[in-house]
């Protein structure tokens, strides 16, 4: 055996340690996991929206006080509600996600998930952010803060319910309804197998595609897509990444900037990511896919090397003139205003007579 091959099967092992390690590491600290999530969401929901409206305050009175009509001093708070909103948003997930991580050996995980209103909402929207990083849910934890086959489980019961009420007032008229229940149900089958799969988190993912292959997992996650979105959404959404890599394939050489390949392989790289993410959470998602893209732009600039693609130095007209520096021998000239006496020269003091 080559000395290569020895280094793989010790890459891959100690990938595997490592892998095994985390999810050790996950499941031990599950509890403060959770904690962090909800009360980071829920202080998340609360900054955002104390920001907005201290933003939106001030937006309105810097305007009036400018002099600017009702009208634009409206449109001037909701550009500052808005960055208010972010900025609030961040803070107050920070703080959360501290107190959270702090309080995790006296509150209980679930407290806050469970309550209605913003809070609860906000709390349910953080734990989904933090399994999609760590997977530290169970399928069962996932649904219950309204993630994985959630949605899909809520389309279906919906669905039967409504054909049963069809059904038992005027079963000649239930063809519709039960069209729509049986779409429902192939949803909830392709929602509940990439939920079980492990698609809904970074590290799940990660261990789905080493247990199924690429393929089959990729072609779990578009199933997924297919079946539980709008059709017309479903198309956008599978079809605006291969628009984006057939435009990138098609235009010309960019002898400045990203080569072709480069940018050919990002856009392949946010389209799988695309794919693959569907079913994460927000931060999940929007990790995997700046991940895959990154790879991918990485990929096509090895192919442009090897194509022998040249990079153009950028013209004068766009980089400015250059600077001229005197040399260490050289004197800049500068002009001195010297009065008479300082120039030895004799004051006039005019005629005397």
């Amino acid at each position: 055996m080559s000395d290569f091959e020895l280094t793989l099967r010790a890459f891959r092992n100690s990938l595997q340690k490592e892998a095994a390690s985390f999810g050790q590491l996950v499941t031990r600290h599950g509890n403060l996991l959770k904690n962090v999530g909800s009360l980071a969401g829920a202080g998340g929901t609360l900054g955002a929206l104390g920001g907005a409206g201290y933003g939106a305050a001030e937006g309105y009175r810097e305007a009036r006080e400018e002099g600017r009509g009702v009208g634009t001093s409206a449109l001037n708070a909701l550009s500052h509600g808005a960055g208010g909103a972010a900025k609030g948003g961040l803070l107050g997930a920070a703080a959360g996600g501290l107190a959270g991580g702090a309080a995790s050996k006296v509150l209980s995980p679930d407290w806050l998930t469970q309550k209605g209103g913003i809070l609860g909402a906000g709390a349910r929207f953080g734990q989904r952010q933090v399994h999609s990083l760590t997977g530290m849910l169970s399928p069962a934890e996932l649904e219950g803060v309204r993630g994985g086959a959630y949605g899909a489980r809520k389309a279906y019961g919906d669905a039967s319910k409504k054909l049963e009420e069809t059904w038992l007032k005027d079963p000649t008229k239930a063809t519709g309804a039960i069209s729509q229940a049986a779409r429902a149900k192939k949803g909830l089958d392709a929602a509940e197998n990439v939920q079980s799969m492990g698609l809904t988190s970074i590290p799940g993912y990660l261990n789905a595609v080493k247990e199924h292959g690429a393929a089959k997992v990729l072609g779990a996650g578009i199933k997924d897509q297919v079946r539980n979105m709008h059709p017309g959404m479903a198309a956008v959404a599978l079809g605006m990444p291969a628009v984006g890599v057939l435009h990138a394939a098609a235009s010309k050489e960019n002898t400045q900037g990203a080569g072709k390949g480069e940018s050919v392989g990002r856009n392949v790289g946010n389209a799988i990511g695309g794919v693959a993410g569907a079913a994460m959470p927000v931060v999940g998602s929007a990790v995997l896919g700046g991940t895959l893209g990154s790879a991918g732009g990485l990929i096509g600039r090895g192919v442009d090397r090897l194509r022998g693609r040249k990079k153009e130095n950028p013209p004068l007209s766009m980089v400015g003139p250059p600077q001229l520096e005197p040399a260490e021998s050289q004197n800049t000239p500068t002009e001195h205003i010297m009065s008479p006496n300082a120039a030895g020269q004799k004051p006039d003091l005019g005629s005397l007579g």
